[in-house]
């Protein structure tokens, strides 16, 4: 009982302040998307084989130690300007011109493609972003230098920048 006070002690005061930002309706969209986030994926495991299990917990494994090194590489490399640690000897307006070109769009629907337009860490389906894992060849990327990532696990690979 005295733990589950603690604890309550803890969360209630973020339960107050996500109430005053966003108001109860908002609150309860937001557990409502969340309880059905959850429901969709449990749905989804329950149909998958035990070798698709394990071949998604490898994925699992692979691109977390993969973004772990990516984040090791930016923190080894961070210096403004913004994007120059990234692109060595380019700026970020050219590389955000390549993000725009007809080659990227090709070398990025190419990679979704490879990836069954699925993310290839968590395996969700929507929105998807093609992230380089190197900029050593930008512009002449290697199939490996491409990952296929969901919104939420591509915030993931740029939250420490």
């Amino acid at each position: 009982m005295e733990t589950l006070l603690i604890v309550l002690m803890g969360v209630f005061p973020l339960a107050l302040m996500a109430l005053a930002v966003f108001g109860i309706a908002g609150v309860i969209r937001s557990i409502q998307s969340a309880i059905q986030e959850r429901e969709r994926e449990e749905r989804i495991e329950s149909m998958m084989t035990d070798d698709q299990k394990r071949e998604r917990e490898r994925r699992v494994r692979e691109y977390s130690a993969a973004l772990e090194a990516h984040r090791q590489w930016i923190a080894d490399r961070h210096s403004p300007p913004f994007m120059s640690h990234f692109v060595p000897g380019r700026h970020r307006s050219e590389y955000l011109a390549y993000l725009s070109s007809p080659a990227w769009k090709t070398r990025a629907a190419d990679a979704r493609r490879r990836a069954g337009r699925r993310c290839q860490l968590c395996n969700r389906t929507g929105e998807l972003h093609v992230h380089h894992r190197t900029y050593e060849r930008l512009g002449h990327e290697l199939d490996e230098d491409l990952i296929v990532l969901c919104s939420r696990c591509h915030n993931r690979f740029h939250a420490d920048e």
